[in-house]
């Protein structure tokens, strides 16, 4: 079944990031968590930029958790929402950018891009 996850984080007092994403079911969301884990592990803090010079700070996987809120939603509701906000995640902050997509999976355009640079030299 679908979730919808929703996150509120705190940015400095200042304002609250609000951001959400749909996953296909609660193992790809469990994936997802894996991939934030694995960063917090390399790096230990995480410095996630959403504006020339704001940025989440996330020390541990419990602070992302517990910013979460996940939502069963049916399969139509899930397409609306892709078909609204495309398939990606939206919102301020957006913390589902973090470890999202997996980094074993090549961005499409990248050898497209090096191709049409070579043409402007």
């Amino acid at each position: 079944m679908p979730l919808l996850a929703k996150s509120t984080f705190d940015y400095g007092d200042e304002f609250d990031c609000e951001c959400f994403i749909t996953f296909d079911n609660r193992a790809d969301y469990d994936e997802w968590l894996e991939s934030v884990q694995r960063q917090l592990d390399e790096e230990s803090t995480i410095e996630h930029y959403f504006g020339t010079n704001e940025a989440l700070q996330i020390d541990s996987l419990d602070e992302v958790e517990d910013s979460i809120e996940l939502i069963e939603i049916t399969i139509e509701e899930q397409k609306t929402l892709k078909k609204l906000f495309g398939n990606g995640s939206f919102g301020t902050g957006n913390i589902f950018d973090i470890g999202y997509p997996p980094e074993d999976e090549e961005d499409e355009f990248s050898d497209n891009d090096e191709e049409e640079d070579e043409d402007f030299n």
